[in-house]
This record gives structure tokens, C-alpha cells and sequence, in this order.
């Protein structure tokens, strides 16, 4: 493959070269992403982050991709009873006590849920990541999330604002999704998935992945970059993931590049994520920040309705001892 080079120490430009991994070299970076289909932080960090980075050229040779959609769901046996768990710090099992199909609660309502199931079996049907990915990203940009509606309801005034238009639920926006981006996959052996044991099954695995994942999963969407949380305790850290990608690619593979002191070959879209991140109301889980300025405010502004009730008040003093003839007010 043809990569660019970084410049090396000694102003050495960026320059193309033809470099293949070693055989047997595991170089690529492990990147997780825990998400719900309905949530929405995780649409904004798969429209702004997730899919620049994917999209960035040479990203996809260097990046083991795969998405987790469950999030903070919940299962519970067909009939609603809780099943049985067998849980440590390194292992779950969950089992379920009759042979009815399991029910699933989703932080967003069931429609999540079907929205989950959707993103599962696309990505496990067909595991090409410039084939499943596509679909799942168009199924988080297209569907509902938070308080947001469909456009024709927004003008109706019946839910969202203007400003938050989004099309239906996951599995209305999913047909569309198949036909765009889809590039020959089976919508109706999707479909079968989703309502069928086959899905159940895989968000059963994705529930007992997130339930192992350490730390703990304290909300969505949860980057891991080789095992390791990017975007906790600060959630801005999200916008670094493609730069920490490129650094712990290159902290992998540049021992088997050569012995000549060129830099490591790195693909082009290494050179243009950012190094800081952005300014952000989100320093950190807690939302101080946010706090901190509505405190702030409502501070000024009770102080700015002190003064202007004091100096109405030390007006209707001076105008009542004027005119009981009282002097001059000190």
C-alpha cells in the first residue's frame, strides 16, 4: 500500500512511500464504541467524529472498527420475571428461565431497542466495515433522538423544534438507509434478524459485553481505543479520536519500519485531526461547567434587580422628604 511519510527530524518533507505491515504484526487499533440507536450524543459524536475519522483517507487500514448498540438496556425473560446472572469483574452470563423470547427495556423506548437490534445485525451480516458502517451511521443521523421529531411534526407543533429535524424511528429511516448505502444487502434478511432469535441473541452478546467493560459504562456513546476509555472523566476527549488513533498506531508499528531513521509511514488523514479539543460546555461527567454558569448568571442578575430596586426605592425617599420639606437627602 501507499502511504505518506510524517517529516522526519531534519525538516524532511512528507513524502509517499510503499510500505506493507509484517506478516503476523497485529498493527491495527482496536476502536469500541458503545452506543444507543435513539441517543443523542452518540448522533452527534457519529456525524461529527466518528465518521470523519472513517472517512478520513487511510483511517480504515489502520482501524479495527467495531460498534456496540445497547448502551442501558435492559432484558428480562418473556414472561418478566429478571433472569438469572452469574456476574464477576471479568465475566457475565445471563440466562433466561423459559423458552419465550426475551424482552428488552431501552432507555429510550422500545423503538431503541429495534434500533439497536437494526445496527447488531447489519454489522453482523456483513461485517465489511465500509459496508455496515455506512448503514448504521445513516440509521443514528436519520432517526429520532432525545426530544427531537419529524419534521412534518416540528411544523405541526407537535413535537421538536425546526432547528431538530430528524425522519422516524430507527426502523422507519432503516429501508432507506439499506437502499443508499447499503451496496447490495438484503433488507428483508435484515429484517428477519431484527425480529428473530438471531437478534435477540446479539443484543444478549452486546448486553454482556457492556457489562464487563472497565470501568464501568457511565454513559453514552463509551470510546475504547485499544481496551482503554478515551473520552472519561472528560467527555471532550471524544474529539481526539482520530489523533490517538494515528499515536497509538504509530507507537505499535514504527519498530518494524526500518532501521534508517525515516519516520514511520502513516496514512494521509493522520495530518489533519486536531490536537486540542475544541471549547466545550463538557469538561467533565458532571456537567460543573454548566452548573457553574447558570449559578453565575442567575447571581448577576439578582444582583442587577438589587440595584435598580434600591435606587427606585432611594428615589421615592428623596421625592417624599422633598415634599414634606425636610432638607437635603444625605
Amino acid at each position: 500500500m501507499t502511504w505518506l511519510a510524517a517529516a522526519a527530524p531534519g525538516n524532511v518533507p512528507i513524502k509517499p512511500v510503499d510500505w506493507n505491515p509484517p506478516e503476523g504484526i497485529d498493527y491495527k487499533v482496536k476502536l469500541e464504541v458503545i452506543v444507543e440507536s435513539q441517543d443523542p450524543n452518540c448522533k452527534v459524536f457519529t456525524d461529527w467524529v466518528l465518521s470523519q475519522v472513517v472517512d478520513s483517507p487511510g483511517m480504515l487500514d489502520i482501524i479495527d472498527l467495531k460498534m456496540t448498540p445497547w448502551g442501558f438496556g435492559r432484558a428480562s425473560n418473556g414472561d418478566g420475571t429478571a433472569p438469572d446472572v452469574q456476574a464477576d469483574k471479568t465475566h457475565y452470563s445471563v440466562t433466561f428461565k423459559n423458552s419465550q423470547p426475551p424482552k428488552f427495556l431501552c432507555e429510550h423506548g422500545p423503538s431503541e431497542c429495534e434500533g439497536n437490534a437494526l445496527m447488531a445485525c447489519t454489522q453482523a451480516l456483513y461485517p465489511k466495515v465500509q459496508q455496515w458502517f455506512r448503514v448504521n451511521m445513516c440509521i443514528q443521523s436519520r432517526a429520532c433522538a432525545g426530544n427531537e421529531a419529524p419534521t412534518y411534526d416540528a411544523i405541526a407543533h407537535t413535537g421538536s423544534h425546526l432547528q431538530e429535524p430528524c425522519r422516524g424511528t430507527p426502523s422507519e429511516v432503516a429501508p432507506d438507509c439499506i437502499d443508499t448505502f447499503g451496496d447490495g444487502m438484503n433488507a428483508t434478511r435484515i429484517a428477519q434478524c431484527v425480529s428473530g432469535e438471531e437478534g435477540a441473541n446479539l443484543l444478549i452478546q452486546h448486553m454482556m459485553r457492556r457489562a464487563t467493560i472497565q470501568p464501568p459504562v457511565e454513559y453514552v456513546p463509551w470510546i475504547l481505543v485499544d481496551d482503554h476509555v478515551l473520552n472519561y472523566p472528560n467527555r471532550s476527549n471524544a474529539y481526539l479520536l482520530g489523533r490517538v488513533i494515528c499515536e497509538r498506531y504509530h507507537a505499535k508499528v514504527f519498530h518494524y519500519y526500518n532501521a534508517s531513521g525515516e519516520a514511520t509511514p502513516m496514512p494521509m488523514g493522520c495530518f489533519y485531526f486536531p490536537t486540542e479539543v475544541p471549547v466545550s460546555l463538557y469538561h467533565d461527567s458532571s456537567g460543573t461547567v454548566i452548573v457553574t454558569l447558570w449559578v453565575t448568571g442567575g447571581v448577576c442578575f439578582l444582583v442587577g434587580v438589587s440595584i435598580l430596586v434600591f435606587w427606585k426605592w432611594r428615589q421615592q425617599e428623596y421625592e417624599r422628604l422633598s415634599a414634606q420639606g425636610s432638607g437635603t437627602w444625605e
